[in-house]
């Protein structure tokens, strides 16, 4: 077989970014077997230093393949500003999904249903995601769920389905083993 070579793209404010020193792709799965985790997705890229400012840059991640590259998208991700640092003119930062931040109590939101799927709805609202259809009939008192972490309800939610959480990569929630 012939090597390849593989490539990323970062697109960040409507700039896009081919020429990438180092990218280091990551999630926050603790690799042990069982339901309910909520896996969030980051990386730290070193790019040279760009003519914008990263603070407060949503970043979109594509990889491809090939010398005539066909691009498919990673995932979307913020900057995390205590992280940019610029050094002999390169600049490196991380960046995470909305998953990595979702640390804020749920408060329920009385104009979804009392079910589990509106509760899915509801915490990914509140997180500013896209719900997944869970396709499960229960009925619940989100109120209950009042005060942890919306991290924690999505475990709540991906353990009922027996699955884990996980962000497509359109910024999507999505349920899978």
């Amino acid at each position: 077989a012939m090597p390849r070579k593989l490539s990323c793209k970062l697109e960040i404010g409507g700039n896009t970014i081919t020429e990438v020193k180092q990218l280091t792709y990551a999630q926050d799965w603790s690799g042990d077997i069982s339901i309910g985790n909520v896996v969030s997705s980051y990386f730290t890229a070193t790019i040279p230093t760009p003519s914008f400012s990263l603070t407060g840059g949503n970043v979109t991640l594509s990889m491809g393949i090939g010398s005539s590259v066909e691009w498919v998208a990673i995932g979307q991700f913020a900057v995390d500003p205590s992280s940019v640092r610029t050094k002999q003119g390169y600049t490196s930062f991380s960046a995470y999904d909305k998953l990595h931040d979702s640390v804020n109590s749920y408060v329920p939101n009385s104009s979804y249903a009392e079910t589990l799927q509106g509760l899915c709805d509801d915490v990914c609202n509140q997180i500013g995601i896209t719900s997944a259809s869970l396709g499960v009939s229960l009925s619940l008192s989100k109120a209950d769920l009042a005060g942890y972490t919306l991290r924690d309800v999505l475990g709540f939610i991906a353990a009922y389905c027996g699955k884990n959480a996980y962000l497509s990569a359109s910024g999507g929630l999505i349920l899978k083993y």
